[in-house]
């Protein structure tokens, strides 16, 4: 989410791909709507390498934001 949130004004926040793609890391492996079908087809290793890739994704995004290095997907800019 932007620094300075307008209600009404600034988007409520950002896809997790566009974000990742934006600032140099992979990209999403799948879809999280897709993960309860996998999981009841018995397909656990399936999910759970989904769920770690996003958290290595976000645990990336973490290090640029706290580096002051995360870009904003849309405006190019530095948040």
């Amino acid at each position: 989410q932007p620094r300075h949130y307008t209600a009404g004004l600034t988007r409520s926040g950002y896809n997790l791909n566009a974000v990742a793609i934006a600032n140099g890391l992979s990209g999403k492996s799948g879809s999280g709507a897709h993960a309860p079908i996998l999981w009841s087809q018995g397909k656990h290793n399936e999910v759970i390498s989904y769920c770690l890739n996003d958290v290595k994704i976000t645990r990336g995004l973490f290090d640029r934001w706290r580096n002051d290095e995360l870009i904003d997907p849309i405006t190019k800019e530095v948040l």
